[in-house]
């Protein structure tokens, strides 16, 4: 188990809370010790010759512990599965774009499932076997120590060691397992090489030969699995022997040292129990190890325990009217291929900026890294302490930014919970947004449906520059956020940023510049190098 997976448990188990926890064991120890009673309390009411109310209530009350530890273990379980979701997610609090920037939402989303999942079982199945597991060992060996500290000694090697043995066994076929799954793994892989390389494979005529090789690497899966699987079945029938030679001499030991010549059924009936509830321990933990191996590979592949890779942004004192200085920023997304090149160059405070470019030149990517998204491969940017608390205090907004799936009016505000009704209209009808929002029904209950889909291009752009203006901050960021405008709402907007912006630094990224004005400068971005235009 590594480190990022004993974390994350304690983070779990934290933030359920520490009495809950312990709350939770305390109420299932005794419950399932109260359940490993039951030989006890079934061999003392039939001997008694008389009825004993005491030994018929301990009888009642251990068949209905397991029925009873149903209800604590569904409580845990249903807090299990809530707080390890908030625990990852909380942890996404610590990770910049660039990590959500190069994972999906489906990945993310079967990774936390994953992640649930296997940490959920791990609480309702492992734990629980575990405790009934040692619980049944303790308990029945105190009383057989009652009966003789002979028989209670090898009672408690016996199946002491049977647990140890299962253990040991079942690390080893853990480690098999692992490599028996690179055959899958395997066969995953010529599966996709064979639809990736279909034209080649049918133009040459080899699907004979693929088919070959196919079931080359099926008799190879299949050998390793059934060798692997016969491991398993050995190391069972192993523990297995080992628990009936030892219960075999608790028996015998049991019938020579019996106290004052009469034997206890008690001493029968916690045999019984014990194989019957012991008898598969290796297997179930084995799936107990799996379970973890899938824990942590998740928890691996979600980046759970990285180190956060949020850079400290660098508020400095820059001379007026300096608001941001970009210097010798370089920056790449793969190794080898530059997209940014010791672009230097200043931002005024109150300046209207235009910069241009053809598509993949790099502008989005200056603007990431101006807002504080992206984290330069070299070089930096400043912000004025005199303007500038960090990147808070700049708004950015994007042609790739989504409306989430609320009410138009909580799309416009976000993320003010509340705001002037007055204004909202003012920005519609500024927008010429009335054919979207006829009233105030469509305002409050009207939604964009998953991803936007019931809202065009330029309705959705409109929208967030009608955002941008009800969240306006000192410096304000649009990247192609036009681009779906046509040219009537192109003009809007370049009007909206001359009166309702004039106190803030505005930062355009466009590809067209028709229908814009108002700029001071425009810059240009090319092979990763800024030049000015005007």
């Amino acid at each position: 188990m590594s480190e990022a997976t004993k974390y994350y448990i304690k983070e779990v188990a934290k933030s359920i809370g520490g009495a809950k926890v312990a709350s939770y064991l305390c109420v299932t120890v005794v419950l399932y010790s109260l359940y490993s009673l039951q030989p006890y309390f079934f061999s003392r009411l039939l001997s008694d010759s008389a009825m004993n109310l005491g030994y018929l209530a301990g009888v009642a009350a251990s068949l209905l512990s397991i029925p009873l530890v149903n209800y604590p273990n569904n409580w845990m379980l249903q807090a299990v599965r809530m707080h390890s979701k908030r625990v990852v997610w909380a942890a996404n609090q610590t990770k910049d774009y660039a990590y959500f920037l190069n994972r999906s939402v489906g990945e993310y989303q079967n990774l936390m499932n994953e992640i649930s999942f296997a940490i959920r079982s791990l609480q309702y199945d492992g734990l629980q076997f575990l405790l009934q597991s040692l619980i049944i060992i303790v308990v029945y060996a105190v009383l057989l120590f009652r009966y003789h500290w002979l028989v209670g000694f090898l009672y408690l090697l016996t199946y002491g060691s049977y647990l140890y043995l299962s253990i040991r066994l079942s690390r080893q076929n853990e480690t098999g397992i692992r490599r028996v799954l690179d055959t899958t793994s395997d066969l995953n892989s010529f599966m996709i090489d064979f639809f990736k390389n279909i034209s080649t494979i049918l133009s040459a005529g080899s699907i004979s030969l693929e088919n070959r090789n196919f079931d080359k690497l099926l008799n190879k899966e299949r050998e390793a699995y059934f060798n692997q699987q016969k491991q398993i079945d050995h190391s069972h029938l192993i523990t297995q022997l080992w628990m009936t030679l030892g219960t075999v001499a608790v028996v015998a030991a049991g019938f020579t040292l019996r106290p004052g010549g009469s034997f206890d059924a008690s001493l029968v009936l916690i045999l019984i129990y014990s194989a019957f509830h012991l008898a598969g321990f290796g297997k179930r933990f084995l799936a107990f190890l799996e379970l973890l191996g899938r824990l942590d590979v998740a928890l691996r592949k979600i980046g759970y325990g990285d180190p956060p890779r949020v850079r400290p942004v660098q508020v400095v004192s820059l001379p007026d009217p300096v608001i941001i200085a970009v210097e010798d920023v370089s920056f790449s997304y793969k190794e080898g291929e530059p997209v940014l090149q010791q672009v230097s160059f200043d931002i005024r405070q109150r300046e209207k900026l235009l910069i241009v470019g053809k598509n993949g030149s790099g502008k989005s990517t200056l603007v990431k890294l101006i807002a504080g998204l992206l984290n330069p491969d070299q070089g930096r940017v400043l912000y004025n302490r005199k303007y500038l608390h960090g990147a808070a205090d700049i708004g950015y907004y994007s042609q790739h930014m989504e409306l989430f799936d609320r009410s138009i009016y909580e799309n416009m505000i976000y993320p003010r919970e509340s705001c002037d009704i007055g204004a909202i209209w003012k920005l519609v009808d500024l927008l010429k947004l009335n054919t979207l929002i006829e009233d105030e029904e469509d305002l409050f209950h009207k939604r964009p449906g998953d991803f936007g889909a019931r809202f065009s291009g330029g309705e959705k752009q409109k929208l967030l520059i009608a955002r941008s203006l009800m969240n306006k901050k000192p410096v304000m960021i649009y990247d192609e956020v036009n681009s779906a405008l046509d040219r009537e709402a192109v003009e809007i907007f370049a009007n909206l940023i001359e009166n309702e912006l004039r106190n803030s630094t505005v930062i355009l990224v466009s590809h067209r510049i028709e229908g814009i004005c108002g700029f001071e400068r425009v810059v240009e971005i090319s092979d990763g190098r800024l030049s000015l235009v005007s």
